[in-house]
């Protein structure tokens, strides 16, 4: 809580039950490959999830890409008045959409980053429990690190969490500079001939 917030802390409620229970007896192996499955489908889910997520932002700009170009074609090239980017109440509608929308697109890039970064903080901090790490300095340890339903399992879920975590970064940067990009194709509309 103090490191993360409740955002943390809620998701690791969800997480808990998925290893509360895992046992390093090696006579229970199916009790143990049970949990390894749990833990894995609930984090292959997570990464779906930010995957979709992540197809349908890039889509979503694409279609206010070819919005805003058409739009820019479609203009009648007419000066308006001087402080003006507009000349009637649907012209400046129009413009204000693909503006709003790309802001709304932006914003769900940037909470889809954020939800993956709290899983992939969650996961770290659980990784470097149960793996025993200890860090000194330059120096990190994982004493529990060759027990691979200790430490291996939740280590490829975070793998996978830490890559989406990079896709969903390059998708807010995409979305910001897509958005300078209709804002200065707005822009472009606005100037007075």
């Amino acid at each position: 809580m103090d490191t993360c917030g409740s955002q943390c802390v809620d998701f690791f409620q969800q997480v808990y039950p998925l290893i509360s229970n895992v046992s390093v007896s090696m006579n229970d192996t199916k009790s143990i490959s049970n949990q390894f499955k749990r833990f894995n489908n609930f984090f292959d889910s997570f990464i779906s999830d930010g995957q979709s997520i992540n197809v349908k932002l890039t889509e979503d700009m694409e279609t206010l890409k070819k919005t805003v170009s058409s739009f820019a074609s479609s203009t009648d090239p007419q000066p308006v008045q001087l402080g003006l980017p507009c000349r009637t109440q649907a012209e400046c509608d129009a413009l204000e959409f693909p503006i709003n929308r790309c802001s709304h697109i932006r914003n769900s890039a940037m909470d889809a980053y954020n939800k993956a970064n709290v899983a992939v903080n969650v996961l770290a901090q659980l990784i470097s429990t149960m793996c025993g790490c200890v860090f000194a300095g330059p120096v990190s340890l994982c004493i529990l690190a060759p027990i691979p339903f200790v430490c291996g399992f939740p280590f490829e879920a975070y793998r996978g969490l830490f890559g989406l975590s990079m896709a969903l970064w390059s998708a807010v940067k995409a979305t910001t500079g897509a958005c300078s990009f209709v804002g200065a194709d707005i822009a472009s509309l606005t100037k007075i001939s």
